[in-house]
């Protein structure tokens, strides 16, 4: 992501679920990876045993507030797009 500082912010999406693809969050780092402060559910949330299942993300700067997550959801039978102001939810 743009950054005025020395170290680059970084985003990354991932199923934070351990044992199946669900609980979709996006991931921020201020210090190029370090420690990744800022956590956003993005889906898979809900606890449900097909529909909350999430795979395949794909994740794109769409301006300097926003970033785009493309993935699989519910149970791979839809292709969801997601904005997310990951500045709304910076906590440094």
């Amino acid at each position: 992501l743009n950054s005025d500082s020395k170290n680059p912010i970084l985003a990354f999406v991932n199923c934070a679920d351990t044992d199946k693809r669900s609980k979709l969050t996006l991931r921020i780092s201020f210090d190029a990876g370090l420690i990744w402060p800022v956590k956003i559910p993005v889906a898979g949330y809900q606890n449900d045993k097909n529909n909350d299942i999430t795979a395949y993300a794909d994740l794109t700067e769409l301006n300097t507030k926003e970033l785009g997550i493309l993935y699989e959801f519910d149970n791979y039978s839809l292709i969801q797009f997601e904005r997310i102001n990951w500045i709304q939810n910076k906590t440094e």
